[in-house]
């Protein structure tokens, strides 16, 4: 049946009929190294492209949590019941990343206590192609490298699947990613599984989530929220976006030691 759609698929891309009725899904494994104490940490990312070639990539983990979190609320579960049935399932990224072919952008998305998008215009990235093949979850891949955003990579990728998209924001290549991984050792992903759905998936960039705006800022100040998020010091954030939060009853001196200690190891794909 898989041979039997990447066939389809390829017929309609080489004469040009329209893929419109075709959505897609890859789903990667991710392994982060942090650079300043080794500690290993893992997700699963789930890579959707809709019909009309808009793409989401976005943590597994984190879509079944949020899932878990509205069904739970709605069920009308306390706040420790809510939290409880959430940790059935391992925790993800928050991060959201929507490209945009056509328009050529990247809606960058995340959320804490409150929820944020930037919008960025792709730059075109210059690959290199090399004579090194490998195979990579049952997909013959040909080998690229590439400087993204202030870190080197080497990637893979499989014309057997003629699709220019990847995990993040390694897109462009002749066929879907299937393996990428940074030289210093930072970053990797490796495809699991690739599948064409039956049913066209509808992908838009949300106004609201759980009834709060999605708030529009640069780049670089998603970039210092996301710091201030992972460093667990909401306090700037929520004194810059909100005019009635208490935060009286917040433990200061814990906070800043824990944002000391955190930030001397705290690392982003970006840099």
């Amino acid at each position: 049946m898989r041979n039997y759609r990447l066939f389809i698929l390829i017929i309609s891309l080489m004469t040009g009929l329209p893929a419109s009725a075709q959505s897609y899904k890859a789903m990667y494994k991710q392994e982060e190294v942090n650079l300043h104490d080794g500690e290993v940490t893992r997700d699963l990312l789930m890579l959707e492209i809709s019909g009309d070639g808009i793409s989401s990539f976005q943590s597994y983990y984190a879509v079944q949590r949020d899932s878990i979190r509205v069904a739970a609320h709605a069920a009308g579960l306390s706040s420790q019941e809510v939290v409880a049935q959430m940790r059935t399932v391992p925790p993800g990224s928050k991060n959201r990343l929507y490209y945009n072919p056509v328009e050529m952008k990247y809606t960058e998305l995340d959320y804490g206590i409150f929820y944020f998008k930037t919008v960025e215009n792709i730059k075109e990235v210059n690959y290199t192609f090399g004579d090194s093949t490998k195979l990579v979850a049952g997909y013959a891949s040909e080998m690229a490298t590439a400087h993204l955003y202030g870190r080197d990579w080497v990637i893979y990728y499989t014309t057997e699947i003629p699709l220019p998209y990847g995990p993040w924001k390694l897109n462009g290549l002749p066929g879907l990613v299937t393996e990428a991984y940074s030289i210093d050792g930072a970053y990797k992903f490796t495809l699991t599984s690739f599948e064409v759905l039956d049913e066209n998936v509808n992908i838009e960039i949300p106004l609201k989530m759980l009834n709060k705006p999605v708030q529009e800022v640069s780049r670089d100040e998603l970039m210092w929220i996301r710091k201030q998020t992972a460093c667990m010091d909401p306090r700037p954030i929520i004194k810059k976006y909100s005019k009635n939060y208490d935060m009286s009853g917040m433990y200061h001196d814990k906070i800043d030691r824990m944002y000391r200690k955190l930030s001397k190891r705290y690392q982003y794909i970006e840099q």
